[in-house]
């Protein structure tokens, strides 16, 4: 009965008595007193409500149970499931009707032993469920009919209804019982297990073909296993494949997590536990106890029953709802390609694990590719980009998700080889670093702290690159301006050249009417006005600027930062909205005494600047009433007054001179300043970057995961070394180096710093000497200081597995860890496409971690994985296996080029069509597990590996 989902929960009840179980019956009916006729009547009723029950409640799967018999299982097989009118005359609804015909019955003879255990001495019943492949008529004469009961004094007889019967009839003929001679047989009878145990095993077709369980009332964690019943109670539970309860401490110990070899080596197997309504009566049909229903997942066959043997913690689920639902919204449900080259009907995927295989050039990484093109286009392409061959064409493909919609969602797609072809470079972003930064920046804390070194490293490289704006234009002025003194001279000439004048105008004075007293008292008249005005120039200027400074206000230090002058507005709301009114208040009041205070400052200081002002024209006006009163004297001749005239206008063109250097210096100040300021900022950076790198180490990540997680920070030295390349005559680098010893070609981390960089710019501003760099043509100043003081720090994210860092580990244990990342500490649940896994790993690991961390995964979002290995499809227990196949000779398909068959591990059913005839194409042609055996290299060994791992029932 093959599902194109494979294995998934569904609902069984595994103990559904029928009226023939007369020893506990209330039906309203005993079939062996009733007519043919009227027990039809009775039974069609019997039916109408077992099977409208089972599909109100949901059950998949019954487990028809009689005593000793098969005689209910029986009447339902053959008279009902085998005859379409019977169905129809009971079921006229098609669609109840459909529903009907698709759930899986199978026989349950419950048997009484005829041991003793327990405290009480309880009789032991014990079930055998059958395969319903074996005929009724098999299980009867060769299972049932072969046991044998104590009749009397050592006699046995065959356990039959009629050998029964007449037990019945001896007892009540000697204990007077009461009640008819089937029912005191009953009463009575029992068999030996170790009589049941060799007629299953001496009977070939029997093999693989039924299961053995006992029901267990009591907690066995607690019983005692000293007891006189201990050997007896070893050997039921040995003999048993699974156990018949709801306990869940029982289930617990059955199961023996971190004891298994010592369970194996006592009872012979690990044992699921199965569960049933154990009903007799309507009321009770589907309805255990507590609601403990029980969940199996597999198809509805018995080799689907099988599997809770081969995998009894994973396969049976005792609980009220079903298990693992998972979120509709992050589940692929299936995939239709739009293409004359592929199968028309859609491809369905498990929401748990589902395996993709097929022999080489079968499209098995074609179906995973377009599957994730369709999803994520961008995203599916930038995965495939790195890898060597991507010559796979698009097809129109939609992929429908569980919740019925067919929009893109986010995948985590994972292309063959994928895993070791990603590279590690400290010094770049590179894939590696990019996972590892993916799952870090998962954590608040985490993503708080890069989100303010992204702000904090915009703000420097802006700043940066304003301050190179700036010195660019600070040295056209000074280019300018040395242009300017160079044509109109320096202070120095004219401070001689009125030098002379003022010489010449002494020895003039001699000659007139004017002493040299009042000459140099004149001359310095002349310049202390000068001098004065100058001053009240100043203090007009500042006494301006006085009026117009900044108002203060209080910035909090560590909460908030700023950059030159940048304000800050105090906005506490989002970190602090419980002391929020309290801060601001604070701070208001603060600004508020700050501020009067400042205002106090400032108008003292313009006060005492108005008062000097006022103090230096009262001295300007002294002075120029007797520099009036001298030049009147000086200005006697002619002469000597075209001197005066003279000196007074090369002390105008002194002080535009003095003023033209003073300009100067500033801007060579400024220059200079806004230098160390660029150059201090990649100290900056690296400063911004360790503080993140500390933030890293202590946080780490609060993922359920043994790694461990830090961060270096790393000088990008290659990209720097091909910077300078770009912009400077390598010819100058020997130089450089004999004079400075650094090496431009092979720069070391530890040389670089603010000691080089200084070196550097002297180099190129001051050739000659600081031993000279010269700029390759093209490159102009801004260009330079742009390039070499851009942001050279990367992050490296370091990711250990025990003592080993990633880029130190194996091949396959890189992978892993990688592929751990990738899933495990992503923050979403949404579904994994991995293609070809085990090409990056070995052999041992692809069994003792990939396997196993794929059956961990498994339980908590959808994976899907193309592989051409048994252990990942097996050993992880696959819910679903997908074959696909291109025609070819000896491979034809059925209709289409590519096709693709779906179904269950457990799947081995030909597939036919309604008159039993067996469908065209190879994948058709033999069940999945015949398949998986044909295709995958060790694919028999690693199904006996299977099923075998908890010493289960052993198959050819």
């Amino acid at each position: 009965m093959q599902c194109s989902y494979g294995s998934i929960w569904r609902k069984w009840d595994f103990h559904v008595h029928t009226p023939y179980s007369i020893l506990n019956n209330n039906y309203g009916f005993n079939p062996f007193e009733l007519t043919e006729s009227d027990l039809e009547t009775e039974f069609d009723e019997y039916v109408k409500k077992l099977f409208t029950l089972a599909v109100e409640n949901n059950v998949a799967a019954i487990g028809i149970t009689d005593y000793f018999m098969l005689e209910g299982y029986k009447r339902i097989k053959e008279k009902y499931l085998s005859s379409p009118s019977k169905m129809l005359q009971c079921f006229p609804d098609d669609e109840l009707r459909r529903k009907i015909e698709k759930i899986f019955i199978f026989p349950n003879i419950e048997l009484r032993l005829e041991n003793f255990v327990g405290r009480n001495a309880n009789s032991v019943n014990y079930h055998v469920i059958f395969s319903n492949d074996i005929t009724i008529q098999e299980i009867e004469e060769n299972f049932l009919h072969r046991l044998t009961f104590n009749y009397d004094s050592g006699n046995t007889r065959s356990l039959t209804l009629s050998n029964i019967k007449e037990l019945g009839s001896q007892i009540k003929n000697n204990n007077n019982d009461s009640g008819s001679d089937l029912l005191v047989g009953l009463n009575h009878v029992t068999v030996n297990y170790a009589d049941i145990q060799k007629v299953l095993e001496n009977n070939p077709t029997f093999r693989n073909k039924y299961l053995i369980t006992v029901p267990v009332d009591e907690d066995l964690s607690q019983i005692s296993w000293n007891g006189r019943d201990y050997s007896t109670r070893r050997n039921i539970y040995k003999q048993c494949h699974c156990l018949l309860t709801s306990n869940e401490k029982t289930i617990k110990w059955a199961l023996a997590s971190d004891r298994e070899d010592a369970q194996i080596k006592e009872f012979g197997s690990i044992k699921p536990c199965i569960w049933g309504s154990d009903a007799h009566e309507y009321q009770k049909m589907f309805k255990p106890a507590e609601d403990r229903h029980c969940w199996v997942k597999s198809e509805l066959t018995f080799e689907g029953l099988l599997q809770v043997v081969y995998e009894p913690s994973e396969r049976v689920c005792i609980q009220n709802e079903q298990p693992d639902i998972g979120d509709i919204h992050q589940i692929i449900d299936s995939v239709r390609f739009e293409n004359e080259a592929f199968q028309e009907a859609p491809i369905y995927f498990n929401s748990s694990l589902t395996c993709i295989i097929g022999g080489k050039s079968t499209g098995k990484s074609m179906l995973l590719r377009q599957m994730a093109r369709a999803i994520d286009n961008d995203y599916a392409l930038q995965q495939e980009g790195r890898l060597p061959h991507n010559t796979f064409p698009s097809v129109k493909t939609t992929v429908t998700w569980k919740d019925g919609t067919s929009n893109g969602r986010k995948i985590v797609y994972i292309p063959q080889t994928f895993l070791n072809s990603t590279i590690d470079n400290p010094e770049e972003m590179t894939a590696v670093n990019k996972i590892i930064f993916d799952v870090l920046l998962q954590e608040p804390d985490i993503k708080k702290a890069y989100e303010n070194l992204k702000a904090d490293t915009d703000k420097i490289q802006k700043k940066v690159q304003l301050l190179i704006d700036e010195l660019i234009a600070d040295k056209t002025k000074l280019t300018d301006l040395n242009e300017l003194i160079k044509k109109d001279g320096s202070s120095s000439t004219y401070n001689s050249t009125i030098q002379q004048l003022e010489s010449e105008r002494e020895v003039l004075a001699q000659k007139v009417n004017v002493t040299p007293e009042e000459i140099n008292r004149f001359n310095e008249v002349e310049k202390n006005i000068e001098s004065i005005v100058l001053k009240n120039e100043k203090l007009h200027y500042e006494l301006e600027n006085q009026k117009k400074i900044f108002k203060v206000s209080v910035v909090v230090p560590g909460y908030f930062s700023c950059l030159d002058g940048l304000s800050i507005e105090h906005d506490f709301s989002k970190d602090f909205p419980v002391t929020e009114n309290t801060l601001n208040s604070a701070l208001t009041a603060l600004n508020q005494e700050i501020l009067s205070k400042w205002e106090n400052i400032i108008n003292s200081n313009c006060k005492n600047l108005q008062l000097s002002i006022s103090q230096n024209n009262h001295n300007l006006n002294l002075l120029k009433e007797e520099y009036e009163s001298l030049k009147e004297k000086v200005a006697q001749s002619e002469q000597l007054g075209k001197l005066t005239t003279r000196i007074n206008a090369e002390r105008k063109l002194l002080q535009s001179a003095i003023e033209r250097e003073t300009q100067k210096e500033d801007l060579l100040k400024s220059i200079n300043q806004k230098k160390e300021k660029i150059i201090a900022s990649q100290s900056d950076y690296l400063d911004i970057y360790t503080t993140f790198g500390k933030i890293i180490r202590s946080t780490g990540t609060s993922r359920n995961t043994s790694l461990i997680f830090d961060a270096e920070i790393v000088w990008k030295q290659t990209e720097f070394m091909e910077c300078l390349a770009r912009i400077f005559n390598n010819k100058n680098f020997t130089p450089f180096r004999t004079k400075h010893n650094y090496d431009l070609t092979d720069l070391k981390p530890e040389g670089y710093g603010k000691q080089f960089l200084s070196t550097l710019w002297n180099a190129w501003e001051e050739p000659e000497k600081y031993g000279g760099l010269s700029f390759k043509a093209g490159n102009t100043l801004a260009d330079v200081l742009s390039y070499i003081f851009k942001n050279w720090y990367n992050i490296h994210y370091i990711v250990k597995s025990g003592n080993d860092s990633i880029e130190s580990m194996s091949p396959g244990k890189k992978a892993l860890v990688l592929l751990e990342m990738l899933i495990s500490l992503e923050d979403s649940k949404c579904p994994i496409l991995i293609d070809q896994p085990e090409d990056d790993l070995d052999n041992r690991s692809i069994y003792n971690d990939l396997v196993q961390y794929i059956r961990r995964k498994k339980k908590e979002r959808q994976i899907i994985i193309v592989t051409h290995n048994a252990n990942v499809v097996l050993g992880a227990d696959a819910e679903e296996i997908i074959i696909a196949n291109q025609d070819g000779i000896g491979t034809e398909n059925a209709e289409k080029r590519f096709e693709y068959r779906s179904g269950a591990i457990e799947n081995d059913e030909i597939l036919t069509d309604d008159t039993g005839v067996p469908l065209k194409g190879i994948l058709n042609q033999n069940g999945i597990q015949t398949q998986i055996c044909d295709i995958l290299e060790g694919g028999r060994p690693a199904f006996k590996l299977r099923q075998n791992k908890y010493a289960g029932i052993q198959h050819d």
